[in-house]
């Protein structure tokens, strides 16, 4: 009967030993986890700062061309107000 006893006590240490490199894995896992969940966030707000650049620059883009045609409207018609220097 000794040897029974013995044998359930080297399961029940082995048990233990295992259950504490699981916890480990499992904690190692969340850690893991919580890292990549940081990046994706950290990603989504890079792809959302980029993308309103992107849509500024496009604004500023046309404001631009908005600006170069009204000059050009002003600069033509201020060039018919001009007394020819014939």
């Amino acid at each position: 009967m000794g040897t029974g006893a013995e044998e359930r006590a080297a399961l029940q240490a082995e048990n233990d030993s295992l259950r504490g490199k699981l916890t480990d894995v499992l904690k190692q896992f969340e850690s893991f986890s919580q890292l990549i969940q940081q990046r994706e966030r950290a990603e989504q707000l890079t792809q959302a700062r980029l993308e309103q650049q992107t849509a500024l620059s496009d604004a500023l883009a046309k404001k631009n061309e908005l600006l170069e045609q009204a000059n050009k409207q002003l600069q033509a018609a201020h060039q018919v107000t001009l007394p020819c220097a014939c």
